[in-house]
């Protein structure tokens, strides 16, 4: 037994490793795309004033398109990150807290700014483990490990300088101290719990809320209010669990998030609490499930293994997550913390199947599984796979150079269509972006602008539509989008000679001071 123990544990030390080197290889090769950017760049922020805010080097930040109108002089335009409020809140500030971090001990850079995404994802392995241990052999949890550790799309996400890395770690915590707590009763698996949720609400709020009003739902249903009320702890977790939460909700005005999303916020969680509680209550008839093996497989909500549990959770996760994020986010990213969940229920299914079967059935069921599998996944995902260096910015050095060259000599008005955050992460100057600016400010501008053009097409952008007629935006508003850019560039041009130059395969137009008479 003592030798099991320990082969066990050296095989898990392993994959953990492994896990997190492959995640680590190569992360200073590419530079940091959009969204990592600013990510350093609120990590920037908090070692200068303390939080993420709208500001960067005296210029407004813009994540994304807004038709929010406002009424600022300068711009026509709303950022939503900081629509209500100076503060961002988009997102918890929590990934942010951890770059500054890392930016504090070795300095800022590249792979600085994407070494807490990567470490974090070891821990992420080793609860995994945990999970999967609490309702399955170890040889089962070590399978759904090793399938985490390996997953080319968790590699993808879990190396980036944003909350992807963080956000799994914290779901899949949460189940894990929920498992425990049901499984034991105890104080200190209730504050493990409230400690995860909190942890994850200041990572990503909407995912707390939904992991929060899911682990609700399904502990009233099947425990019983009378059990839940009775719960040692509950009320100091439930103050303790406000306390650390509402004060940032207030304090950046979080909901004005839920306003330009489509949905009223009311609705939005009407709609997850009613779908929480279906599945919860759809998980009872899956208990009743058997299996073509002949014996029962044990995929109730409460039984052991937790194979049925967890699968319902993922359900309503998938379900509800379109809903209640802001449309432009709803993305393959806000599925990522599904991942190792799925692998759980992957390793415990196999090691049932292990128990079930003869061996050599089993090792044939196996085999076939993971064939079928293995090619709907690289089906689903092979989009990504190829696109791994699509949001690559390695063409920001050679651009670099020339704005620092240029602001040493006359500081112009430097303005860019896109790629805000990796312009004003790696220069030494202000950039801005030229969509939410008014017409009249530009052409009112006292001084020499550089208005730079990155030549990469949008994903979503027809083969056919000229490069540079297209911003960056949601397709549904792409003709206003690219009509308003248009405008802006001929309001920037008024009254100017403007020369155009190449720079690492983007174009620089470099516009002289507004003629006298103009």
């Amino acid at each position: 037994m003592r030798k099991s123990q320990n082969f066990s544990l050296g095989l898990l030390v392993m994959l953990v490793i492994a896990g997190v080197g492959v995640r680590a290889w190569g992360i200073k090769g590419h530079l940091l795309w959009q969204d990592e950017a600013e990510s350093g760049i609120y990590a920037l922020q908090i070692l200068d004033v303390g939080y993420p805010n709208a500001e960067f080097r005296g210029e407004r930040l813009y994540e994304n398109r807004s038709f929010i109108p406002s009424t600022s002089p300068k711009y026509e335009f709303e950022s939503t990150n900081f629509y209500g409020s100076k503060f961002e809140k988009n997102k918890g500030w929590l990934p942010y807290y951890l770059i500054a971090a890392s930016f504090k001990l070795f300095g800022t850079g590249t792979w600085q700014a994407r070494l807490p995404a990567v470490l974090l994802s070891g821990f992420t392995l080793l609860v995994v483990y945990r999970l999967a241990r609490l309702g399955a052999s170890r040889g089962a949890a070590l399978l759904a490990v090793a399938l985490q550790a390996f997953n080319p799309i968790a590699w993808y996400y879990e190396r980036q300088a944003r909350y992807y890395s963080l956000e799994t770690l914290l779901v899949v915590a949460c189940l894990a101290a929920y498992l425990w707590l049901r499984r034991s009763k105890k104080r200190r698996a209730i504050f493990a719990l409230t400690g995860s949720g909190v942890l994850l609400f200041h990572t990503h709020a909407v995912a707390a809320v939904l992991v929060g009003v899911f682990l609700l739902c399904h502990w009233i249903a099947t425990a019983g209010i009378r059990a839940v009320v009775r719960q040692p702890g509950l009320p100091a977790a439930i103050g303790a669990g406000l306390l650390l939460t509402l004060p940032w909700v207030v304090g950046v005005r979080y909901w004005y998030v839920f306003w330009y999303g489509g949905l009223e916020p009311q609705l939005k969680l009407l709609w997850l609490t009613l779908a929480s509680a279906a599945v919860v209550a759809g998980g009872f008839f899956v208990a009743r499930v058997r299996t073509w093996i002949g014996r029962p497989l044990t995929l109730g909500l409460t039984g052991h293994p937790p194979a049925g549990w967890l699968a319902a959770f993922s359900a309503v996760y998938f379900l509800v997550i379109p809903v209640v994020v802001p449309a432009e986010s709803v993305a393959e990213k806000q599925f990522v913390p599904l991942l190792p969940i799925i692998a759980v229920i992957a390793g415990i299914l196999a090691g049932q199947l292990w128990a079930a079967a003869g061996r050599s059935q089993a090792a044939l069921g196996l085999l076939l599984l993971g064939t079928l599998g293995g090619g709907i996944f690289l089906v689903l995902h092979w989009d990504t796979l190829q696109r791994a260096s699509l949001y690559a910015a390695d063409w920001v050095p050679s651009v670099v150079g020339e704005l620092d060259l240029d602001h040493r000599r006359n500081a112009p008005l430097v303005l860019t269509d896109y790629y805000q955050f990796p312009l004003s992460f790696y220069s030494h100057g202000p950039v801005q972006l030229l969509y939410p600016l008014r017409c009249s400010y530009l052409e009112s501008y006292p001084g020499e602008i550089l208005y730079v053009v990155h030549p990469v097409r949008p994903a979503y952008a027809p083969a056919t539509a000229p490069v540079e007629a297209l911003p960056y935006c949601p397709a549904r508003e792409e003709s206003a989008c690219a009509e308003r850019l248009m405008l802006l560039r001929r309001c920037l041009q008024a009254g100017r000679t403007c020369q155009s130059r190449q720079s690492g395969g983007t174009t620089l137009y470099e516009c002289s001071q507004p003629l006298p008479h103009a």
